[in-house]
């Protein structure tokens, strides 16, 4: 048998072949390993949802609003909107300003809003605890019933947080002024309407703030002020949060149409006395 041995020139060339692929993957791994140790890590993606809640009592006021100033200036955030299943309210929600009138959805149900919660009134252990509470001047025990039915619509809503990394949470019987990007700080309320307490009708701001704001019902029992309201308990369960305090105004509507036209204004200002519903 003959063998054949390999000529140097072949040797060669198999040297030079294999070096050059072992120096190809030993740079191809230099190139990774630099990559994965300096390149900055990718900034976490912002995702955002906007919640509205209560009684949506006035729709065809309200709603222009709550797109113009709320819904358009988020365009990438996802929208829920709560409400109660009532059609009648009667409400003295203070001994000067009480409410009588049916309620439609119809405006809301041929929006385009498509994550819409109609929920019925939620009963809860809680109730007889804020009544026992009751009452500040000018509040009824309506008032406080109201005020339970709002915490229970804040309480229905949390679970959705954990999908978002901002939140915003605005009350759905309302007129807006001012727009709002919900973006623009870690945890926002409004400065005005505090009562010797802090605004309890919105809150925007990261989503770990949002549960912070939304749970009223968890600490509650830990409050030891003979008398209750919301924004005086608001307050106490946040007095150790940084909060951003800001001039965002939206005025109040009741189901008959009169919207509270003095509900935030600081400095006298500028509204639409144009507007037949406006009342001082």
């Amino acid at each position: 048998m003959v063998r054949h041995r390999p000529k140097p020139r072949q040797i060669q060339i198999l040297f030079h072949y294999f070096l050059a692929t072992f120096l190809f993957f030993y740079l191809l791994y230099l190139h990774v390993l630099h990559t994965s140790f300096s390149s900055p890590p990718s900034a976490p993606s912002r995702t955002c949802a906007i919640f509205f809640y209560g009684l949506a009592k006035n729709l065809p006021i309200t709603l222009p609003s709550t797109f113009q100033k709320i819904i358009l200036p988020n365009p990438t955030c996802t929208i829920y909107y709560q409400t109660q299943n009532l059609t009648h309210t009667t409400t003295p929600h203070a001994l000067w300003d009480s409410e009588n009138g049916t309620i439609s959805y119809t405006a809301l149900l041929s929006s385009n809003i498509s994550n819409i919660l109609i929920t019925p009134p939620s009963p809860s252990p809680y109730l007889p605890y804020l009544l026992s509470k009751c009452c500040s001047p000018g509040s009824t025990p309506t008032s406080m019933s109201n005020l339970h039915q709002s915490w229970s619509s804040l309480s229905l809503l949390i679970p959705f947080f954990t999908s978002y990394s901002h939140i915003g949470i605005f009350r759905n019987d309302v007129v807006f002024i001012d727009e709002v990007n919900i973006f623009e700080s870690d945890f926002a309320i409004p400065r005005w309407g505090s009562f010797w307490g802090f605004n309890d009708r919105m809150f925007y701001g990261k989503k770990e703030n949002a549960v912070k704001w939304a749970e009223r019902f968890k600490r509650l029992k830990e409050f030891d002020e003979p008398i209750l309201k919301g924004e005086t308990y608001l307050k106490w369960l946040l007095k150790d949060e940084k909060i951003e305090f800001v001039d965002t105004c939206f005025l109040r509507v009741r189901v008959d149409g009169r919207i509270k036209v003095n509900d935030c204004r600081a400095g006298d200002r500028p509204y639409d006395p144009a507007n037949p519903h406006l009342e001082q």
